[in-house]
Parts: structure tokens; C-alpha cells; sequence
């Protein structure tokens, strides 16, 4: 590249010899010519040179021109094969800044919404009815025996299962009515309890979710 310029080799060596250095400061980082603020109440930055980031000449000049794009609010591509330290000068500058940095893993499938977001199709209606389901569900084991209505739960679950809907609500609906009547009664309240003043509150909500 150097005789395309017309630059002689001496300046050419000299260039490529060329290492920025670094100087970090507790309110800013000087990168070769380039002064960076610093985050406000950033931790300071350990200059015992015991840091896992190693300054070749390379990647010194491309920290510099990060610096650079980052002072005048550009974007910056880096280029090159897996493993030669792209994503790692990135995020050395912002650990000497003091800034957090986010690492995205994008592929020839990604798509924009992977960043900003995007709306899909949600079936309320199902959402609703699994929502009842596990409420209903809940409380009838709470209230009756499982072993005994096998027959019964089982076609609810059928309908819930093939979505139909019109059917199940009539079969809840049922169920829930005759519970209420049955738990309101003197004889049952006595029997049980505190528990069926809890167990009335919870089918009432189930009669909330199925109305």
C-alpha cells in the first residue's frame, strides 16, 4: 500500500510501528490523541498493568479509532476473522470508560425485532379459557374427589382440548353453580368450616372467570 501513497519505507515501518498509548484518569481516558470522559462515579481503573488486555501495535491503533469514532458519536465496523480481538477492544474501551457494553449474536436469521421488539398473535380467548381451567381444576380437587368425577373431569378436559368452548362453559358453569349452593348450605358450613368460607371465595372467583 505504501509505494501506492508514494510514502518512503522508512515512513511506512514507522507508522506501522506506530503503538497510541493509553493514559487513564479517574475522570478521563487519553487514547493516543484522543480524550474520552469518563462514566460519573466509575470505579477506578487498576494501572498496575495487570490488565488481560495486551497492547500490540494493532490493537492500540484500532483503540484509537475507536476512541475517535466514539468522541465524534459515530458508528464503527471492525472487520476480521473470529478470534482476532473484534469484540474484546470494544469492550476494553468501554471498560476504560466505565460504560457498559452489550454483546448481540446476530446470524444470517436475525431480524430486527430480535432488537427493537415486535407484535405477534396471542389467542386470548385460549389464554382466558387455560386460565379458568387451572382455577376451576384447582378448587374441584379442593372440594371433591378427583377418583369419584373422573368422568366428569375428563370431558372437560376433552373439550378444552379440542376448543370447544360453548360446551365447556356450559359443563364449568354447571359445576360451579351447584358448588356454591352446596357449600352455601347450613349443613355443609357446619361440617366444614372455615374451609368452606375459603372454598365458597374460591369458586366465586371461578364463577368471576367464568362469567
Amino acid at each position: 500500500v505504501a509505494p501506492l501513497w508514494n510514502l518512503p519505507k522508512g515512513v511506512a515501518a514507522a507508522l506501522l510501528e506506530e503503538q497510541p498509548g493509553v493514559l487513564p484518569g479517574d475522570k478521563e481516558v487519553i487514547i493516543g490523541n484522543i480524550s474520552l470522559p469518563r462514566a460519573p462515579g466509575a470505579a477506578s481503573l487498576d494501572c498496575t498493568g495487570s490488565s488481560p488486555f495486551a497492547y500490540t501495535s494493532v490493537h492500540a491503533r484500532v483503540l484509537q479509532a475507536l476512541a475517535s469514532a466514539v468522541r465524534s458519536d459515530e458508528a464503527a465496523l471492525l472487520v476480521g476473522d473470529t478470534g482476532t480481538g473484534k469484540t474484546t477492544v470494544v469492550q476494553h474501551i468501554g471498560h476504560l470508560l466505565g460504560r457498559e457494553v452489550l454483546v448481540y449474536n446476530f446470524n444470517e436469521q436475525s431480524e430486527s425485532t430480535e432488537l427493537i421488539g415486535g407484535f405477534r398473535p396471542v389467542d386470548v380467548t385460549m389464554h382466558l379459557m387455560s386460565e379458568l381451567m387451572a382455577a376451576f381444576t384447582a378448587v374441584f380437587e379442593k372440594t371433591f374427589s378427583r377418583r369419584k368425577n373422573a368422568k366428569l373431569l375428563e370431558r372437560a378436559r376433552s373439550d378444552f382440548v379440542a376448543r370447544r368452548w360453548p360446551s365447556l362453559l356450559q359443563v364449568l358453569g354447571g359445576i360451579v353453580d351447584k358448588s356454591l349452593q352446596n357449600l352455601a348450605d347450613p349443613l355443609a358450613q357446619s361440617t366444614k368450616g372455615v374451609k368452606a368460607t375459603q372454598l365458597i371465595a374460591e369458586w366465586q372467583q371461578v364463577q368471576e372467570l367464568h362469567s
